[in-house]
């Protein structure tokens, strides 16, 4: 899902979608299933299911419809917003590195990687090592954006009409990408919440 192009942030989004990839199509396979289903086990590993199902996912050899076909699509996916989630998938891998999701607080080339044509040749050996981070972070938009789909889909069929407000909000590293658009100290809006 993108709102104003900024894709979902996961911390939050535990749904349908993504427990049916993992647990019907055989992609979580280590730990006890039984454990996997019930909700506060999912919930507690909910970033170590999906990376297992992201590696088991890309391992797999389908020899099915299904598997062959989610592959394709995954790999559509990939090739058309690669450019657009990288620099996100980026910002991910650099605050686990640095353990500090305040990108003020990284180290000087890092808070300024998209800023200077001179960090060119950094950035692209942050992406190269970094390149299987970058691609589970694009898997996750994937699902999301599977989910979202398939539940406008639905709710079509249903004849549910949803209204919703557009959030107007940034994320971290929108502004880290975007320096020169935002206020040094300012901000918009509430604190955010679980539901927000």
């Amino acid at each position: 899902m993108y709102v104003g192009d900024s894709p979902v942030d996961l911390r939050f989004a535990q749904n349908l979608e993504v427990d049916s990839i993992i647990l019907t199509h055989g992609y979580w396979n280590e730990g006890n299933i039984k454990d996997a289903k019930r909700y506060f086990s999912v919930n507690e590993n909910f970033e170590k299911a999906l990376y297992i199902a992201y590696l088991n996912f890309n391992q797999g050899d389908y020899k099915d419809n299904l598997g062959n076909s989610l592959k394709a699509e995954y790999a559509e996916f990939k090739s058309q917003k690669y450019q657009e989630l990288e620099p996100n998938a980026l910002y991910e891998a650099l605050s686990i590195l640095h353990q500090e999701e305040d990108w003020k607080k990284w180290p000087e080339q890092d808070r300024n990687l998209y800023d200077k044509d001179e960090n060119k040749a950094y950035r692209e050996s942050l992406v190269k090592e970094y390149e299987q981070d970058i691609d589970f972070h694009i898997f996750k938009q994937w699902l999301v954006e599977r989910e979202i789909k398939k539940t406008n889909e639905n709710n079509k069929q249903l004849g549910i009409k949803i209204i919703a407000d557009t959030p107007i909000a940034f994320t971290p590293a929108e502004e880290w990408l975007n320096k020169d658009l935002f206020l040094d100290g300012l901000a918009l809006g509430c604190p955010p919440d679980y539901f927000s």
